[in-house]
Protein backbone atom coordinates (compact mmCIF):
# COMPACT_ATOMS: atom_id res chain seq x y z
CA UNK A 1 0.00 0.00 0.00
CA UNK A 2 1.30 3.61 -0.90
CA UNK A 3 1.62 5.71 2.37
CA UNK A 4 -0.91 8.41 2.66
CA UNK A 5 -0.26 11.66 4.44
CA UNK A 6 -3.97 12.44 6.38
CA UNK A 7 -4.71 15.55 7.59
CA UNK A 8 -5.19 16.04 11.29
CA UNK A 9 -8.67 17.12 10.86
CA UNK A 10 -9.56 14.47 9.54
CA UNK A 11 -8.03 11.59 12.34
CA UNK A 12 -9.72 13.92 14.54
CA UNK A 13 -13.07 13.55 13.22
CA UNK A 14 -14.46 10.33 15.25
CA UNK A 15 -12.31 8.64 17.88
CA UNK A 16 -11.62 5.24 17.57
CA UNK A 17 -12.35 2.86 20.97
CA UNK A 18 -9.47 1.92 22.88
CA UNK A 19 -10.47 -2.02 22.75
CA UNK A 20 -11.54 -3.81 20.32
CA UNK A 21 -14.90 -5.93 20.10
CA UNK A 22 -14.51 -9.55 20.37
CA UNK A 23 -16.06 -11.08 18.01
CA UNK A 24 -17.16 -15.11 17.42
CA UNK A 25 -18.52 -15.70 14.02
CA UNK A 26 -19.03 -19.47 12.00
CA UNK A 27 -18.96 -17.11 8.73
CA UNK A 28 -17.44 -19.58 6.09
CA UNK A 29 -18.83 -18.13 3.00
CA UNK A 30 -21.67 -16.12 2.66
CA UNK A 31 -24.31 -14.69 4.92
CA UNK A 32 -27.28 -12.47 3.37
CA UNK A 33 -29.57 -9.97 4.88
CA UNK A 34 -32.71 -8.60 3.64
CA UNK A 35 -33.06 -4.80 4.04
CA UNK A 36 -35.49 -2.07 4.22
CA UNK A 37 -35.14 1.47 2.97
CA UNK A 38 -36.20 4.61 4.05
CA UNK A 39 -35.26 8.12 3.14
CA UNK A 40 -31.67 6.24 2.07
CA UNK A 41 -31.39 4.69 5.33
CA UNK A 42 -30.52 1.14 5.15
CA UNK A 43 -32.48 -0.28 8.04
CA UNK A 44 -31.93 -4.31 9.19
CA UNK A 45 -32.67 -6.46 12.28
CA UNK A 46 -30.66 -6.94 15.18
CA UNK A 47 -30.51 -9.39 17.72
CA UNK A 48 -29.56 -8.23 20.97
CA UNK A 49 -30.55 -10.53 24.01
CA UNK A 50 -33.07 -12.61 21.85
CA UNK A 51 -35.12 -9.81 20.76
CA UNK A 52 -35.18 -8.42 16.84
CA UNK A 53 -34.57 -4.17 16.50
CA UNK A 54 -34.35 -2.11 14.20
CA UNK A 55 -31.11 -1.04 13.13
CA UNK A 56 -29.49 1.69 10.66
CA UNK A 57 -26.36 0.48 8.74
CA UNK A 58 -24.36 3.67 9.22
CA UNK A 59 -20.28 2.84 7.65
CA UNK A 60 -19.66 6.69 8.68
CA UNK A 61 -20.19 6.30 12.20
CA UNK A 62 -19.60 3.82 15.52
CA UNK A 63 -22.05 1.87 16.67
CA UNK A 64 -24.75 2.82 18.85
CA UNK A 65 -27.74 2.59 20.45
CA UNK A 66 -30.32 4.94 20.81
CA UNK A 67 -31.52 6.52 24.63
CA UNK A 68 -34.69 4.39 24.78
CA UNK A 69 -32.47 0.93 24.00
CA UNK A 70 -29.64 1.97 26.66
CA UNK A 71 -32.73 2.50 29.16
CA UNK A 72 -34.10 -1.13 28.27
CA UNK A 73 -30.49 -2.74 28.65
CA UNK A 74 -29.42 -0.82 32.05
CA UNK A 75 -26.06 -2.12 29.96
CA UNK A 76 -22.23 -1.41 32.19
CA UNK A 77 -20.83 2.07 31.40
CA UNK A 78 -17.24 1.64 29.62
CA UNK A 79 -16.01 5.52 28.98
CA UNK A 80 -16.59 8.69 28.04
CA UNK A 81 -16.17 10.17 24.44
CA UNK A 82 -15.40 13.32 22.81
CA UNK A 83 -18.04 12.90 19.25
CA UNK A 84 -18.43 15.23 15.97
CA UNK A 85 -21.27 14.59 13.79
CA UNK A 86 -21.64 15.42 10.54
CA UNK A 87 -22.29 19.39 10.95
CA UNK A 88 -18.91 19.36 13.05
CA UNK A 89 -21.06 19.70 16.61
CA UNK A 90 -19.69 17.60 19.24
CA UNK A 91 -20.64 16.04 22.49
CA UNK A 92 -19.35 14.44 25.61
CA UNK A 93 -21.34 10.88 25.21
CA UNK A 94 -20.81 8.05 27.37
CA UNK A 95 -20.09 4.24 25.75
CA UNK A 96 -21.82 1.21 26.79
CA UNK A 97 -21.08 -3.02 26.80
CA UNK A 98 -23.36 -5.35 24.57
CA UNK A 99 -22.78 -8.27 25.91
CA UNK A 100 -24.97 -10.41 22.91
CA UNK A 101 -25.50 -9.12 19.51
CA UNK A 102 -26.65 -10.71 16.26
CA UNK A 103 -26.26 -9.62 12.95
CA UNK A 104 -27.92 -11.95 10.69
CA UNK A 105 -26.36 -15.17 11.85
CA UNK A 106 -23.28 -13.49 12.78
CA UNK A 107 -22.96 -12.90 16.70
CA UNK A 108 -20.98 -10.75 18.52
CA UNK A 109 -19.84 -10.48 22.02
CA UNK A 110 -19.07 -7.62 24.55
CA UNK A 111 -19.73 -4.56 21.35
CA UNK A 112 -19.02 -1.37 22.84
CA UNK A 113 -21.78 1.14 21.50
CA UNK A 114 -22.34 4.95 22.38
CA UNK A 115 -25.60 6.18 23.24
CA UNK A 116 -26.26 9.89 22.80
CA UNK A 117 -30.22 11.90 22.71
CA UNK A 118 -30.60 12.25 19.25
CA UNK A 119 -32.21 15.62 17.59
CA UNK A 120 -36.21 15.36 16.89
CA UNK A 121 -35.34 14.87 13.11
CA UNK A 122 -33.74 11.51 13.64
CA UNK A 123 -36.49 10.50 16.48
CA UNK A 124 -38.80 9.55 13.43
CA UNK A 125 -36.99 6.86 12.46
CA UNK A 126 -37.36 5.11 15.38
CA UNK A 127 -33.97 3.38 15.07
CA UNK A 128 -32.90 1.54 18.05
CA UNK A 129 -28.94 1.81 17.19
CA UNK A 130 -26.65 2.07 14.18
CA UNK A 131 -24.46 -0.40 12.97
CA UNK A 132 -21.24 1.20 12.71
CA UNK A 133 -17.80 0.30 10.56
CA UNK A 134 -16.05 -0.58 13.51
CA UNK A 135 -18.47 -3.86 13.67
CA UNK A 136 -17.09 -4.63 10.37
CA UNK A 137 -13.75 -4.82 10.23
CA UNK A 138 -13.30 -8.36 9.80
CA UNK A 139 -15.70 -8.78 6.67
CA UNK A 140 -16.28 -8.23 3.26
CA UNK A 141 -19.49 -6.39 3.04
CA UNK A 142 -21.81 -5.80 -0.16
CA UNK A 143 -24.47 -3.71 -0.57
CA UNK A 144 -27.49 -4.20 -3.29
CA UNK A 145 -30.08 -1.48 -3.09
CA UNK A 146 -31.95 -3.43 -6.09
CA UNK A 147 -32.03 -6.76 -4.15
CA UNK A 148 -32.40 -4.87 -0.52
CA UNK A 149 -30.00 -7.19 0.54
CA UNK A 150 -26.35 -7.16 2.40
CA UNK A 151 -24.10 -9.55 1.74
CA UNK A 152 -21.03 -10.73 3.97
CA UNK A 153 -18.36 -12.94 3.74
CA UNK A 154 -14.64 -13.37 4.61
CA UNK A 155 -13.94 -14.49 1.23
CA UNK A 156 -13.97 -12.11 -1.46
CA UNK A 157 -14.32 -14.94 -4.07
CA UNK A 158 -17.88 -15.69 -2.18
CA UNK A 159 -19.12 -12.01 -3.47
CA UNK A 160 -20.20 -11.71 -7.03
CA UNK A 161 -18.10 -8.15 -8.61
CA UNK A 162 -17.73 -7.20 -11.94
CA UNK A 163 -14.75 -9.07 -13.59
CA UNK A 164 -13.34 -5.87 -14.83
CA UNK A 165 -13.41 -4.01 -11.41
CA UNK A 166 -10.07 -3.98 -9.66
CA UNK A 167 -11.48 -2.24 -6.87
CA UNK A 168 -10.48 1.62 -5.01
CA UNK A 169 -8.12 1.18 -2.34
CA UNK A 170 -9.61 2.40 0.74
CA UNK A 171 -7.76 3.66 3.83
CA UNK A 172 -9.88 2.80 6.83
CA UNK A 173 -9.06 6.16 9.32
CA UNK A 174 -9.04 6.05 13.20
CA UNK A 175 -9.26 2.49 13.57
CA UNK A 176 -12.42 1.80 11.79
CA UNK A 177 -13.67 4.45 8.75
CA UNK A 178 -13.05 3.39 5.48
CA UNK A 179 -12.28 6.95 3.37
CA UNK A 180 -11.41 6.21 -0.84
CA UNK A 181 -10.08 9.09 -3.42
CA UNK A 182 -12.85 10.14 -5.93
CA UNK A 183 -12.35 11.74 -9.43
CA UNK A 184 -13.22 15.06 -10.68
CA UNK A 185 -12.65 15.81 -14.36
CA UNK A 186 -11.25 13.37 -17.20
CA UNK A 187 -9.39 10.77 -16.49
CA UNK A 188 -5.99 12.23 -18.14
CA UNK A 189 -6.51 15.47 -15.85
CA UNK A 190 -8.47 14.09 -13.20
CA UNK A 191 -7.91 16.00 -9.88
CA UNK A 192 -9.03 14.27 -6.64
CA UNK A 193 -11.13 14.32 -3.18
CA UNK A 194 -10.42 12.10 -0.35
CA UNK A 195 -14.03 10.75 0.79
CA UNK A 196 -15.58 9.14 3.78
CA UNK A 197 -17.78 6.15 2.00
CA UNK A 198 -21.33 6.96 4.78
CA UNK A 199 -23.90 5.10 3.95
CA UNK A 200 -25.62 6.44 6.74
CA UNK A 201 -25.42 10.06 4.91
CA UNK A 202 -28.34 11.31 2.58
CA UNK A 203 -27.17 12.23 -0.79
CA UNK A 204 -24.01 11.27 -3.29
CA UNK A 205 -21.51 13.39 -2.76
CA UNK A 206 -20.90 16.37 0.08
CA UNK A 207 -18.07 18.39 -0.77
CA UNK A 208 -16.46 19.82 2.55
CA UNK A 209 -15.64 23.54 2.71
CA UNK A 210 -11.71 22.99 3.64
CA UNK A 211 -11.58 21.49 -0.05
CA UNK A 212 -13.60 23.45 -2.29
CA UNK A 213 -11.33 26.13 -3.18
CA UNK A 214 -8.72 23.57 -5.19
CA UNK A 215 -11.64 22.06 -6.99
CA UNK A 216 -12.77 25.40 -7.92
CA UNK A 217 -9.22 27.33 -8.51
CA UNK A 218 -8.47 23.93 -11.33
CA UNK A 219 -11.75 24.48 -12.93
CA UNK A 220 -13.21 21.07 -11.92
CA UNK A 221 -16.47 22.90 -10.12
CA UNK A 222 -18.73 25.45 -11.22
CA UNK A 223 -20.11 28.19 -8.17
CA UNK A 224 -23.42 28.53 -8.84
CA UNK A 225 -24.85 30.40 -5.59
CA UNK A 226 -23.23 31.69 -2.38
CA UNK A 227 -25.54 32.20 0.75
CA UNK A 228 -26.07 32.36 4.19
CA UNK A 229 -28.20 29.83 6.51
CA UNK A 230 -28.49 26.16 7.55
CA UNK A 231 -30.10 23.11 6.28
CA UNK A 232 -27.85 20.32 7.26
CA UNK A 233 -29.42 18.02 10.64
CA UNK A 234 -27.07 15.74 12.22
CA UNK A 235 -27.04 14.03 15.04
CA UNK A 236 -26.66 16.62 17.39
CA UNK A 237 -29.11 19.11 15.54
CA UNK A 238 -29.57 21.85 12.65
CA UNK A 239 -25.79 23.38 11.89
CA UNK A 240 -25.14 26.77 12.72
CA UNK A 241 -25.77 29.39 10.28
CA UNK A 242 -22.66 30.26 8.29
CA UNK A 243 -22.05 30.65 4.53
CA UNK A 244 -23.38 28.34 2.38
CA UNK A 245 -22.06 27.71 -1.44
CA UNK A 246 -23.07 25.90 -4.05
CA UNK A 247 -21.63 24.12 -6.39
CA UNK A 248 -22.24 22.15 -9.89
CA UNK A 249 -20.83 19.44 -10.54
CA UNK A 250 -19.89 18.61 -14.62
CA UNK A 251 -18.02 15.66 -14.07
CA UNK A 252 -17.91 12.95 -10.76
CA UNK A 253 -15.93 9.83 -11.10
CA UNK A 254 -16.15 6.95 -8.52
CA UNK A 255 -14.17 3.80 -9.59
CA UNK A 256 -15.16 3.44 -13.31
CA UNK A 257 -18.65 5.31 -13.23
CA UNK A 258 -19.23 8.64 -13.99
CA UNK A 259 -21.67 11.26 -12.50
CA UNK A 260 -22.48 14.03 -15.15
CA UNK A 261 -24.45 17.21 -14.00
CA UNK A 262 -24.83 17.26 -10.03
CA UNK A 263 -25.56 19.96 -8.06
CA UNK A 264 -25.04 20.16 -4.11
CA UNK A 265 -24.02 22.53 -1.61
CA UNK A 266 -20.93 22.14 0.47
CA UNK A 267 -21.24 20.62 4.42
CA UNK A 268 -19.63 21.99 7.20
CA UNK A 269 -18.05 18.28 8.36
CA UNK A 270 -14.49 18.71 8.41
CA UNK A 271 -14.43 15.85 5.50
CA UNK A 272 -16.32 15.33 2.05
CA UNK A 273 -18.21 11.93 1.89
CA UNK A 274 -20.29 10.13 -0.38
CA UNK A 275 -23.83 8.74 0.75
CA UNK A 276 -26.65 5.97 0.72
CA UNK A 277 -27.74 7.90 -2.79
CA UNK A 278 -24.83 6.37 -4.65
CA UNK A 279 -26.45 3.04 -4.66
CA UNK A 280 -29.11 3.86 -6.78
CA UNK A 281 -26.85 3.66 -9.52
CA UNK A 282 -24.67 0.66 -8.93
CA UNK A 283 -23.89 -2.10 -5.76
CA UNK A 284 -21.24 -1.04 -3.21
CA UNK A 285 -18.53 -3.27 -1.71
CA UNK A 286 -16.05 -2.91 1.36
CA UNK A 287 -13.80 -5.33 1.70
CA UNK A 288 -12.12 -4.49 5.13
CA UNK A 289 -9.80 -7.39 5.37
CA UNK A 290 -8.32 -6.35 2.16
CA UNK A 291 -8.61 -2.47 1.87
CA UNK A 292 -10.27 -2.23 -0.85
CA UNK A 293 -13.64 -0.59 -2.12
CA UNK A 294 -15.51 -1.59 -5.14
CA UNK A 295 -18.46 0.07 -7.04
CA UNK A 296 -20.62 -1.94 -9.53
CA UNK A 297 -22.17 0.16 -11.43
CA UNK A 298 -25.60 -0.44 -13.55
CA UNK A 299 -24.05 1.80 -15.93
CA UNK A 300 -20.98 3.65 -16.61
CA UNK A 301 -22.39 7.09 -17.00
CA UNK A 302 -25.19 9.17 -15.96
CA UNK A 303 -25.98 12.31 -16.62
CA UNK A 304 -28.81 14.17 -14.17
CA UNK A 305 -31.12 16.66 -15.35
CA UNK A 306 -30.90 19.44 -13.23
CA UNK A 307 -33.65 22.57 -12.24
CA UNK A 308 -32.37 25.57 -11.44
CA UNK A 309 -32.28 25.59 -7.54
CA UNK A 310 -34.12 28.60 -5.35
CA UNK A 311 -34.19 27.85 -1.89
CA UNK A 312 -33.71 24.56 0.55
CA UNK A 313 -36.00 23.80 3.02
CA UNK A 314 -34.66 22.65 6.28
CA UNK A 315 -36.54 21.39 10.11
CA UNK A 316 -36.28 23.95 12.90
CA UNK A 317 -38.90 23.55 16.42
CA UNK A 318 -40.54 20.98 14.25
CA UNK A 319 -41.77 23.31 12.15
CA UNK A 320 -40.69 23.16 8.34
CA UNK A 321 -38.28 26.79 7.30
CA UNK A 322 -36.55 28.42 5.21
CA UNK A 323 -32.95 27.30 5.41
CA UNK A 324 -30.94 28.61 2.24
CA UNK A 325 -32.17 31.07 -0.09
CA UNK A 326 -29.67 30.26 -3.13
CA UNK A 327 -32.09 32.43 -5.81
CA UNK A 328 -30.41 36.04 -6.09
CA UNK A 329 -34.03 37.56 -6.79
CA UNK A 330 -35.44 35.73 -3.33
CA UNK A 331 -32.89 36.99 -1.53
CA UNK A 332 -34.86 39.97 -0.39
CA UNK A 333 -37.98 38.40 -0.05
CA UNK A 334 -37.77 35.25 2.37
CA UNK A 335 -34.50 34.62 4.74
CA UNK A 336 -33.19 31.90 6.69
CA UNK A 337 -36.23 30.56 9.62
CA UNK A 338 -39.25 31.93 7.95
CA UNK A 339 -41.98 29.30 8.30
CA UNK A 340 -43.23 27.47 5.53
CA UNK A 341 -47.47 27.30 5.55
CA UNK A 342 -48.37 25.96 2.97
CA UNK A 343 -47.77 24.75 -0.62
CA UNK A 344 -49.90 25.04 -3.70
CA UNK A 345 -53.09 25.26 -1.27
CA UNK A 346 -52.19 22.36 1.03
CA UNK A 347 -51.71 23.61 4.69
CA UNK A 348 -48.39 21.81 5.99
CA UNK A 349 -49.01 22.70 9.61
CA UNK A 350 -51.71 20.55 9.92
CA UNK A 351 -49.45 17.65 8.66
CA UNK A 352 -47.16 15.45 11.45
CA UNK A 353 -43.96 16.51 11.70
CA UNK A 354 -42.99 12.96 11.75
CA UNK A 355 -44.91 12.75 8.64
CA UNK A 356 -43.43 15.38 7.04
CA UNK A 357 -39.81 14.41 7.98
CA UNK A 358 -40.38 10.61 6.34
CA UNK A 359 -42.13 11.76 3.22
CA UNK A 360 -40.81 13.12 0.06
CA UNK A 361 -40.14 16.71 -0.11
CA UNK A 362 -43.27 18.85 -0.77
CA UNK A 363 -41.19 21.16 -2.89
CA UNK A 364 -39.97 18.44 -5.24
CA UNK A 365 -43.74 17.77 -6.62
CA UNK A 366 -44.07 19.93 -9.93
CA UNK A 367 -42.40 23.03 -11.25
CA UNK A 368 -44.89 25.63 -10.56
CA UNK A 369 -44.84 26.52 -6.54
CA UNK A 370 -47.59 28.73 -4.85
CA UNK A 371 -46.00 29.01 -1.21
CA UNK A 372 -47.32 30.49 1.86
CA UNK A 373 -45.18 31.85 4.32
CA UNK A 374 -44.52 33.28 7.73
CA UNK A 375 -41.70 35.30 9.08
CA UNK A 376 -44.05 36.57 12.40
CA UNK A 377 -46.92 36.85 13.81
CA UNK A 378 -48.10 39.70 11.92
CA UNK A 379 -45.94 38.88 8.70
CA UNK A 380 -47.70 36.60 5.92
CA UNK A 381 -47.32 36.24 2.24
CA UNK A 382 -47.00 34.39 -0.34
CA UNK A 383 -44.98 33.67 -3.37
CA UNK A 384 -45.24 31.95 -6.83
CA UNK A 385 -42.48 30.60 -8.12
CA UNK A 386 -40.98 28.60 -10.46
CA UNK A 387 -38.08 26.03 -11.36
CA UNK A 388 -36.46 26.61 -14.32
CA UNK A 389 -34.56 23.66 -15.69
CA UNK A 390 -30.67 23.79 -15.59
CA UNK A 391 -29.14 23.44 -19.14
CA UNK A 392 -25.13 22.83 -19.47
CA UNK A 393 -25.01 26.75 -21.37
CA UNK A 394 -26.45 28.34 -18.39
CA UNK A 395 -22.79 27.38 -16.26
Amino acid sequence: MIPIKIPLSLVILFVSFACQNNKKSDVKDLIEIDFEILKQKIIVPVEINNKTYKFCLDTGSMTSISEKLKNKLSPEVVDQWNIFDGNNKNQMIESYLINDLNLGNIHFDNVEAISYKESDVFKCFAFDGYIGSDLLLDFIIQIDLNAKKIRMTKKINSILLDASSRGEEMVIINGHTPYIWIRFGEKASSFKDFVMVDTGMKGIYDLSMDNYNRLLKNKRINLLSKSEGSSTIGAFGLSDVSEQLLFHYPSISIGDFTLKNYINKTTQSLNSRIGAGLLKYGVMTFDFINEKFYFDSYEEEIKLDQHKPLFQATFKDKKIVVGIVWDEALKNKIKFGDQILEVNDKDITKIDFCELVLSSSILDKGTNLKIKFKRDKDSVFTLNLKKEKLLFNDL
